[in-house]
């Protein structure tokens, strides 16, 4: 993920977009899976379709990085209720 760190300063009432495209980002889902909580985990696992679950593990790791970015916090310490 290529993005300038000036892309995370956001001013008051500021609104960024981002567009990943998850079928270039297996270097994310090869290390990103240690990112996920257990119940992301699990839920990577319960796919019928590995695919499937690839994607949803990669697109969760992607969100933790680009939250915790924003953020300025580590990505496996932010918490989804």
């Amino acid at each position: 993920m290529n993005v300038p760190p000036e892309f995370y300063e956001l001013p008051p009432g500021a609104v960024n977009v981002i567009c990943l495209n998850l079928a270039k980002q297996n270097a994310t889902l090869a290390s990103g899976m240690d990112l996920l909580d257990p119940s992301e985990q699990d839920r990577v696992a319960s796919y019928v379709n590995q695919l499937h679950g690839q994607r949803y593990g990669c697109s969760r790791s992607l969100l933790r990085h680009v939250l915790g970015r924003f953020l300025r916090r580590a990505p496996a310490s932010i918490v989804f209720n």
